[in-house]
């Protein structure tokens, strides 16, 4: 399984919670749509080929309050999202060095030349900045 979490500073959001349910409930709210989001467009931006497999295999996850995921089924998501041998990261795409750390979690044999076709990390990259702004909203409209 392929997935990137959304999640951190859980200790505080709890306590915040309890001072204040209802900021609570909101930062829950942007998270949960946060991850939708993610997988909305990490879907849109996903190769589809005939099955539409890959697409059809994302997931967001939005069960836990303060933890929230993204996570992609298909077997081949990450040589689709990294590309193999000698087209990993070979994209317009710029993979941070922590993304590339991650990749290596995938590394097989070094063979292979499929570039690579980023969906999640882009759409991840795209929505953390909204997830961002709109808890600062909720934060600074108290």
């Amino acid at each position: 399984m392929f997935k990137v979490k959304i999640d951190g500073l859980e200790g505080v959001l709890k306590k915040v919670e309890k001072y204040d349910k209802a900021l609570g409930e909101g930062v829950i709210n942007v998270l949960s749509e946060g991850a939708e989001n993610i997988a909305a467009n990490a879907r849109a931006r996903a190769p589809k080929g005939r099955t539409k497999r890959l697409a059809n295999s994302i997931i967001a996850d939005t069960s836990q309050p303060y933890r929230k995921s993204v996570s992609v089924f298909a077997p081949h998501a990450p040589f689709v999202e990294f590309g193999t041998g000698s087209r990993v990261f070979d994209s317009p795409f710029q993979f941070t060095p922590a993304m590339k750390e991650y990749a290596m979690d995938f590394f097989v044999s070094g063979k292979g030349r499929m570039p690579a076709a980023p969906f999640l990390f882009p759409a991840y990259t795209a929505e953390i900045i909204q997830i961002r702004n709109r808890l600062r909203k909720l934060f600074f409209d108290i």
